[in-house]
């Protein structure tokens, strides 16, 4: 299963009313309301590994390994909400875009943030790359929008406790060299 996934939800018809789940995501979500929206479907169809399903399919694709899973949504958004808040964990980020606004939610992002930017759909995919580890086709011509983010630095920290890992690690290597585990034991 990916460690980190994102679901987006691309709903230009619908607005985003309901009581309990969509409550539930709206409050804590960031909020971009100078969104632009253009061919954001066609955008996420060119993403690496994405997976265009309903909403009931989510959680099944996740567990396939996807990292990215999208689809159009016109419906009754408290269902569909319940069906994204059932396939979601602590590492996964939400994504619903309307015509005019644009909410973030879960792993990664500013709890109640906002941004007075405009953001335009071909910024969306960028974002998605960026806190979900999927590599970028180069085509991609928007930025990630660190605005929402709880952490703009967030690959660079991730960075350099790898970096510390490794180090620790071969610290333990060089200590351990010449080191016969056996010469304890019983058993050999």
């Amino acid at each position: 299963m990916a460690d980190k996934k994102v679901i987006l939800i691309i709903s230009e018809e619908a607005e985003l009313e309901g009581q309990d789940h969509v409550a539930k995501f709206t409050k804590k979500a960031a909020k971009a309301e100078n969104y632009e929206a253009q061919d954001l479907l066609a955008l996420a169809r060119k993403v690496p590994g994405g997976v265009e399903c309903g909403p009931e399919e989510i959680k099944a694709a996740f567990d396939k390994d996807a990292a990215f899973v999208f689809f159009r949504a016109n419906g009754d958004m408290e269902t569909i909400m319940g069906h994204v808040m059932a396939a979601m964990d602590r590492r996964t980020m939400i994504l619903w875009t309307g015509k005019t606004c644009a909410w973030f939610g879960g792993f990664g992002t500013k709890k109640g943030g906002a941004t007075q930017r405009p953001v335009k759909a071909c910024d969306i995919i960028p974002t998605i790359n960026y806190v979900a580890d999927i590599p970028l086709t180069g085509d991609e011509d928007g930025a990630v929008i660190y605005q929402i983010l709880k952490d703009p630095n967030l690959k660079a920290k991730e960075i350099s406790r790898l970096k510390d890992a490794v180090s620790r690690m071969e610290a333990a290597m060089e200590r351990a060299e010449g080191h016969d585990p056996w010469k304890k034991h019983d058993c050999s």
